[in-house]
């Protein structure tokens, strides 16, 4: 069809031909549209693509690196940013303890010295919180001690009081009343007789008035007794009874609140004692990590082999080890090989990850050896998304898969460019179209079919594809004609009426 539509446009009866068409059209404009559009894309030459059958091979190709499959790494343990100031040179053979790279050490030297310092404060605030404990809980306990004291005499003279003192003023306060009552007795025989003797003359009258005188003081003293003794009964014992009383209770007070304020000041001397050893052993631990930071500035060969920089093959842009240049924490400084057994490493892009599986076949090219090719098969696919240069594109995701190297070839060396086909899939008969053929009209893939009366939408079922072709599992015939270049306004309707650019997807592993 295109031959004669070639010969068609050369001929010299192309434009009355045309101009004929034009006219018949004019005139039957009660065609179909369908008509009237064939006609159009036919003049306009649009390009089609003639659907066929044939062997198809599912691929797909990423640079990598070549590495070792078993290796050591060497990863820098300085916290923050260092700088090397010493590095062995790439390839070179190292055994065990042999020094790798060294880092500059200077602002840990500077901490060390300061960090001793603060640790001899810290060390002298401990022992002054150790002494201050001991004379604290020295303190506490003659307080104690002292309050305990004070209780036992406030009991002591209580008892004394209560069980000694007060019988005693009482019974001798008794007994001055029972003597002065019986002298008080005599006296008032003593007057009887002395009035009877005054009677018969026997003595003068001043001498009876001088007995009267002493019965007189008798009476007093007798009254003066009774008195005390009343005085001693209801008002002095239970005055001081009380009293003593309450110099025991005050005691006791006195006591628990020395043992309360021993506890505290105890507690707070412990607390203060902890609180100086738990800063002295940070200020340690402080010291130790510089130390270890100190002692990680120069690294040195977990194992014998070759020396090969982490950055070399690797496609990031990182540059080379070399003195001067800054290294952060964990970063990868340097591999060494523990086996001879290679393998490819390439990164590949988050939609391409559905049409992977362990062990697919792979060809492998490495750039140093364009003569030779190796194969291998898919070992390891990535779990997590690769994010060294996600700020470049942080919508980009690559996983990183390994691939292993069957052949065994003693020229291949860690860090060498290569290139990897995988090998997805492989059909002997298969349908397949171009992959700018298909659209999503409503997210269902669709291509336009060449017919008489013009194009026509047909939805399709689709399976693998390689960048290039994609299987086409039905909807289409062999023989079939489909358009190249599909209308835009068709690809642009989804199924939620906005826009989509999106190129289709694969309709599943098949």
């Amino acid at each position: 069809m295109k031959e004669a539509l070639r010969k068609f446009r050369n001929s010299r009866w192309r434009w009355p031909v045309v101009a004929g068409l034009s006219a018949a059209a004019l005139l039957g404009l009660f065609g179909g549209l369908g008509a009237r559009r064939a006609r159009l894309e036919i003049a306009n030459d649009i390009p089609i693509y003639t659907v066929g059958r044939g062997p198809m091979t599912i691929s797909m190709s990423e640079s990598g690196a070549i590495q070792s499959r078993e290796k050591e790494i060497v990863r820098n343990q300085v916290e923050g940013r260092s700088t090397i100031i010493w590095v062995c040179n790439e390839g070179k053979m190292v055994t065990t303890n042999d020094l790798l790279i060294e880092l500059d050490a200077s602002r840990f030297t500077a901490q060390r010295s300061e960090q001793q310092i603060v640790i001899e404060n810290a060390e002298a605030a401990l022992l002054q919180a150790h002494e201050k404990l001991a004379i604290v809980s020295n303190e506490a306990d003659s307080a104690v001690q002292a309050a305990e004291m004070k209780l036992k005499f406030a009991n002591l003279d209580r008892d004394k009081y209560d069980q000694g003192e007060y019988p005693a003023a009482r019974q001798q306060a008794e007994a001055d009343l029972t003597m002065a009552r019986e002298e008080q007795k005599r006296a008032s025989g003593k007057l009887d007789w002395s009035r009877k003797l005054e009677r018969d003359g026997f003595i003068t009258r001043s001498e009876m008035e001088a007995d009267e005188l002493e019965v007189t003081r008798r009476q007093l003293t007798v009254a003066n007794a009774q008195s005390k003794l009343d005085v001693l009964s209801r008002f002095e014992y239970p005055q001081t009874k009380e009293k003593l009383v309450s110099d025991v209770r005050q005691a006791e007070m006195a006591l628990d609140r020395e043992k309360r304020t021993a506890a505290a000041n105890l507690i707070q001397a412990e607390t203060e004692q902890r609180a100086k050893q738990s800063e002295f052993e940070r200020q340690k631990q402080r010291m130790e990590k510089v130390e270890f930071q100190i002692a990680h500035c120069r690294i040195y060969a977990p194992t014998n082999g070759m020396a090969v920089y982490a950055s070399t093959g690797r496609r990031n842009g990182n540059d080379p080890l070399q003195v001067g240049q800054d290294v952060i924490e964990r970063q990868e400084l340097l591999f060494i090989p523990a086996s001879g057994d290679m393998v490819a490493t390439v990164k590949i892009q988050e939609a391409s990850l559905t049409k992977l599986r362990k062990g697919l076949p792979a060809r492998i090219r490495v750039d140093a050896l364009p003569n030779d090719r190796f194969h291998g098969r898919l070992s390891k696919i990535g779990v997590m998304p690769n994010l060294e240069n996600s700020w470049l594109n942080p919508d980009l995701k690559l996983y990183e898969c390994e691939f292993e190297i069957d052949d065994e070839v003693e020229t291949l060396r860690p860090g060498m460019s290569c290139q990897v086909e995988v090998l997805v899939a492989e059909y002997e008969d298969a349908l397949f179209v171009p992959m700018q053929s298909v659209v999503r009209v409503r997210d269902v893939p669709t291509v336009y079919v060449a017919t008489a009366l013009g194009t026509q939408p047909r939805a399709v079922e689709l399976g693998l594809d390689n960048n290039r072709m994609v299987r086409v599992l039905k909807g289409l015939q062999p023989g079939e004609s489909v358009l190249l270049a599909p209308p835009l306004e068709a690809a642009s309707v989804s199924r939620e009426g906005g826009s989509s650019n999106a190129p289709p997807a694969a309709g599943g592993k098949r």
